[in-house]
């Protein structure tokens, strides 16, 4: 792929440029961002060798970028695919590269984000992934977003289809007249996946002989007022490295709401760079509905208690945020109070922040499963039956965070994508002679294989 550069022009306070600044940081795209006085709208010029090759403006920036950048690998027009992974986790890579090297299946990865989902966002280095040693200078292993590279460049040398900025909005069981249509696949369509670009102008339909379920989980609200008003503008829902150095650069302390591993995390990092900075008394503060210790590593609550103890992080427990507040139509802080019960309005306490970063979990979100009724939930995450991964729906396993009972760790959901794999392949060895296409090379290939257990 080229060597591409960014420059991003805009005020870096607005909901697009904040977007198009986390698309490029995740999809490993350097960037500059320059801020021009009185442009509403983001401006993006794409380079190489330090020239100006392309510039993106107006709606549908995003998808716009996706094209110009050649970030899609779908070929053109490909409507039906034997697999079809909707999620670009660790889960979801990882099935797709095992159906793709054992299997040889047409594979189609459909992600919303950018390669490696959640993991790909995680701000602490990923210390205790096998194969992946330390580095020797800082001692640490890789950031998540570093494995997620490294995974997406297997994906392109194995040829696994990628269309990144889309996400799946339904799915049902295939007509009739989709079983077997003119195509590359070689199972016949046995569901329809229907799919949205990010910005909502787009809708298509694909078909598909197998569905894995790997998407991820979406970020907790608060649900309070003010909320929505600022979201991208003064709240956030997770922390990348470079919202580190320039939220620990403002006026004024940042806030964090959580009391898990991810907010001590990123607590500590803005802590690091605020003390960095010179007066950092109280700049960093928590508010936590229970106690730091109850669902915390033991290395991160010591972190957080090592800036607690210097001053840096003020620590709020036993606290919850219920209003942010504005000052001249910007975000300027939060009004706090006694979690449990809920104060009056009278006995919340102000509290002035540059930003708010709410860090807080994350539920899932799978409104689209509906139309096929056999895939059924648990507390909202799917419920497999039979192994580790099938669902109950022919064809359709669920892997990674998405799967009741899962363990939420980059390594199992690895695992948990090549155990998806292997199920799926366990199954088409007993139908074979019904989901596959004859004259296909996976026919004959499962004939075979049939043909030896006899």
């Amino acid at each position: 792929m080229p060597n591409w550069t960014a420059r991003v022009h805009g005020d870096h306070h607005t909901k697009e440029v904040l977007r198009v600044e986390r698309f490029l940081q995740l999809n490993d795209i350097a960037y500059e961002l320059r801020e021009p006085q009185g442009q509403e709208k983001v401006v993006v010029d794409l380079l190489q060798d330090g020239e100006v090759v392309a510039t993106v403006k107006g709606e549908g920036v995003i998808a716009e970028l996706i094209a110009k950048l050649g970030l899609a690998t779908r070929k053109e027009n490909q409507k039906y695919y034997d697999l079809i992974v909707v999620g670009g986790g660790p889960a979801g890579m990882s099935a797709a590269l095992n159906a793709r090297t054992l299997y040889n299946w047409e594979t189609l990865i459909v992600e919303n984000n950018a390669p490696g989902g959640t993991a790909g966002t995680v701000l602490n280095p990923i210390d205790n992934y096998l194969g992946v040693p330390p580095d020797d200078k800082s001692g640490h292993g890789p950031l998540g977003a570093e494995l997620a590279h490294t995974w997406m460049r297997q994906i392109n040398d194995w040829g696994i289809q990628w269309l990144p900025g889309y996400q799946v909005t339904g799915l049902a069981h295939a007509d009739a007249d989709h079983r077997e249509p003119d195509d590359p696949a070689s199972l016949y369509a046995e569901y329809k996946v229907t799919i949205t670009s990010r910005d909502g102008r787009t809708t298509e339909d694909l078909h598909t002989g197998m569905v894995l379920i790997a998407t991820g989980r979406k970020p907790r609200l608060l649900n309070c007022p003010g909320e929505e008003q600022f979201l991208g503008r003064g709240v956030y829902y997770g922390a990348l490295y470079a919202d580190v150095e320039r939220a620990a650069a403002a006026d004024g302390p940042v806030g964090i709401v959580g009391g898990g591993d991810t907010a001590a995390v990123a607590a500590t990092l803005f802590a690091q760079q605020k003390e960095k900075l010179g007066d950092a008394y109280h700049q960093v503060v928590m508010f936590v509905r229970s106690y730091l210790a109850k669902d915390m590593v033991r290395a991160n609550l010591d972190n957080v208690k090592k800036y607690a103890d210097l001053g840096i992080i003020d620590v709020r427990e036993g606290k919850a945020v219920y209003e942010c507040v504005e000052y001249e139509g910007k975000f300027d802080g939060v009004r706090f109070g006694d979690a449990d019960p809920k104060p009056s309005e009278d006995l919340l306490e102000p509290c002035s922040l540059s930003s708010l970063y709410v860090l807080i979990g994350a539920d899932p979100d799978l409104g689209w499963l509906k139309g096929v009724p056999e895939v059924t939930l648990e507390d909202g995450y799917v419920r497999t039956e039979t192994g580790l991964t099938y669902t109950g729906a022919p064809g359709i396993h669920a892997v990674g965070d998405i799967r009741y009972g899962s363990t939420r760790r980059i390594s199992a959901a690895v695992g948990e994508g090549g155990a998806g794999a292997i199920e799926m392949h366990e199954r088409l060895k007993l139908v074979w002679d019904t989901a596959i296409k004859p004259q296909t090379a996976m026919y004959e290939y499962y004939k075979a294989l049939a043909n030896e257990k006899k």
